[in-house]
C-alpha cells in the first residue's frame, strides 16, 4: 500500500482531505486496511462521510502498550464476527461467554484501534474493510491519499458509500434517517440534524429495520454491502 508523493496539508480538515483524495488519491484495495490496523500500524484518528464517499484518517506511529494487549487473535476474531454482521448475544452463547464480557473486550478493541464507540456505530470505512478482507465478493474498491500533518504521517481511505439503493427501497424521510444511521450517528444526533423528536426517529428506523429485515445498523450495513457487491459479481 506504499504510494509515490507524501502531500503536507497544513490543516487536516475534512474539506482538504476530500479535495485532495478527489484529484491525488490512488486506488487501493479496501481489504488492506484492517490488517494494516489490527497489525498496530495506525489507529483512527477521524472519520466521516460526504453525500457519496466514507473516509477514515490513519494515522501511524507506535500504539501504546496496553492497545497491543488488546489486539490479540482471539480478541479480534470476536470483534470481526460483531462487526461482520453477527450479534453480540449470538456470539456470547456460542463462546460460552457473559454478554458484558463480550462487550467489554469489543469496548476495548474498538478503542484500541482509535474508535472510541459502541460496535454499532463504528465508522462505514471499517465495517466495508473487515468485509472486503473477509469476504471475496465485498467491494474492495477505494482510494489511498498519503499527507503529513502536525509532524505525522496520515493514510486518508475512501471508498463509495453502500447506501445508494436505499434512495430506491425507501421514501424520502426513512431514507434520510437511515443514510445518517448507516454513517453511525445516534439517534439524538439524527434528531438534532432532522429537527425533529428522538422518538420520531426511533419509530422511522424502526419501520426502515421492518421493511428492510434486518435487526440493526450492523445487520443493515452487511445487506447493504451484499447489495453493493451484486452487481460487480453478475457482470464477471
Amino acid at each position: 500500500m506504499e504510494s509515490e508523493r507524501l502531500d503536507v496539508v497544513p490543516y487536516l480538515d475534512r474539506s482538504s482531505i476530500v479535495a485532495l483524495d478527489s484529484a491525488k488519491g490512488a486506488e487501493v484495495h479496501l481489504g488492506t486496511v484492517w490488517p494494516m490496523l489490527v497489525a498496530g500500524r495506525c489507529r483512527v484518528v477521524d472519520s466521516f462521510c460526504t453525500q457519496s464517499r466514507c473516509y477514515a484518517v490513519l494515522r501511524f506511529g507506535p500504539l501504546p502498550r496496553r492497545a497491543h494487549c488488546c489486539l490479540v487473535q482471539r480478541n479480534l476474531e470476536l470483534v470481526e464476527r460483531i462487526l461482520l454482521g453477527d450479534s453480540q448475544k449470538l456470539v456470547s452463547l456460542e463462546l460460552g461467554l457473559a454478554a458484558s464480557t463480550v462487550a467489554l473486550i469489543v469496548a476495548r478493541c474498538l478503542r484500541a484501534l482509535g474508535l472510541d464507540c459502541h460496535a454499532s456505530s463504528v465508522p462505514v470505512l471499517v465495517v466495508m474493510a473487515v468485509h472486503a478482507f473477509r469476504a471475496a465478493d465485498a467491494p474492495n474498491e477505494a482510494r489511498r491519499l498519503d499527507v503529513d500533518h502536525d509532524g505525522a504521517r496520515h493514510t486518508v481511505i475512501s471508498a463509495r458509500r453502500p447506501d445508494a439503493s436505499l434512495e430506491h427501497m425507501l421514501p424520502g424521510c426513512e431514507c434520510a434517517v437511515a443514510r445518517l444511521r448507516v454513517e453511525g450517528r445516534s439517534h439524538a444526533e439524527i434528531a438534532r440534524l432532522r429537527q425533529v423528536s428522538p422518538r420520531t426517529v426511533a419509530n422511522q428506523l424502526t419501520a426502515t429495520f421492518q421493511k428492510l429485515r434486518v435487526s440493526g445498523r450492523t445487520d443493515l450495513l452487511r445487506e447493504l454491502i451484499c447489495r453493493y457487491a451484486r452487481p460487480a459479481v453478475a457482470s464477471t
